[in-house]
């Protein structure tokens, strides 16, 4: 976790995956799942709080990005472009 701010977890086994892609599940414990029970190796995130610290993160800061700074992206340019207001509608 030295040069990301997270890494995924999984719930179960505690296994760590790198940030880098995109999981959900953890490969091991999913094949274990079958359809009637809730999903096994969920993957929860993890953050690295002493490297946001030191990066110089401030309140004032975290809101003016809309604490887009403490999501588990690793780019901003990776999120849809989204309309803002009275809920537009989408075709």
């Amino acid at each position: 976790m030295a040069d990301q701010k997270f890494i995924f977890r999984c719930n179960d086994c505690s296994a760590s995956y790198d940030a880098s892609e995109v999981k959900y599940l953890c490969p091991a414990c999913a094949e274990k799942n079958v359809p009637e029970l809730p999903p096994k190796g969920v993957l929860k995130t993890i953050y690295d709080y002493q490297k946001l610290i030191e990066s110089g993160l401030d309140f004032a800061g975290l809101k003016k990005n809309h604490l887009l700074d403490l999501l588990p992206v690793n780019s901003i340019e990776s999120l849809p472009n989204l309309e803002i207001g009275n809920t537009p509608l989408y075709t």
